[in-house]
């Protein structure tokens, strides 16, 4: 597989290819397939656009300031608290956009089931779902602090996780809790048109008594 390594990219098309190091993105990334290693942080102008319906791996630490489109294909967070250490920053400014219905697996290695790894999506910024009618699973933990948004379909979060900050969807949408340990931090805000709601095997520590306009459906 051919690697790529580079400190600064401007503008770069990624198809089936690993890049590695540490390298910072500055311009645009056109992201098919293949895997990114290290860490790439994306600057405040700069768009990572990960489409096509090739698996994107990602093995060390993504850094968003700027903006992700996220509009084909599964990602893996490969996380063995070790070698890999893939995870997401979605920082304060920064847009990580859903355009599909794929999944965002959490994984050991490349060849361990989804769910098991120590992979993680801290969200700081605005996590946003704004196309697909159907559903996009997020099976690593999300901890979010800022925005979560649901403009389209479902937004399933599989992993457990932090739930603070806001929750918005519209109507006829859904954010749905199945499966995980979630803690409650601070007041969290769920609010909009649509549903959001705890349904299947998952537990939520609460700090308040209730969560104003989150469901509980057994």
């Amino acid at each position: 597989t051919p690697t790529f390594q580079d400190g600064s990219i401007t503008n770069l098309t990624l198809i089936g290819m690993v890049l590695s190091g540490n390298n910072t993105l500055s311009g645009l990334l056109n992201w098919t397939g293949g895997s990114i290693g290290g860490s790439l942080t994306v600057a405040g102008s700069a768009v990572l656009n990960a489409s096509g319906g090739g698996l994107k791996s990602l093995n060390g630490a993504l850094t968003n300031y700027g903006t992700v489109n996220w509009s084909g294909g599964d990602w893996t967070i490969n996380n063995n608290n070790g070698f890999y250490t893939g995870a997401v920053y979605n920082q304060p400014g920064g847009l990580f956009d859903v355009q599909c219905d794929q999944s965002l697996n959490n994984y050991l290695d490349g060849y361990d089931y989804h769910g098991v790894g120590y992979g993680f999506f801290n969200n700081a910024g605005t996590l946003r779902k704004s196309a697909g009618s159907g559903t996009t699973y997020f099976n690593p933990p999300l901890t979010n602090s800022a925005i979560v948004q649901v403009q389209n379909g479902t937004l399933e979060l599989d992993g457990g996780g932090s739930l603070g900050g806001q929750f918005t969807t519209s109507t006829g949408t859904t954010i749905r809790m199945y499966s995980g340990s979630f803690t409650e931090q601070g007041l969290p805000v769920f609010s909009g048109g649509g549903q959001s709601r705890i349904a299947g095997p998952c537990t939520l520590t609460l700090t308040s008594d209730v969560i104003p306009g989150l469901a509980m459906v057994s």
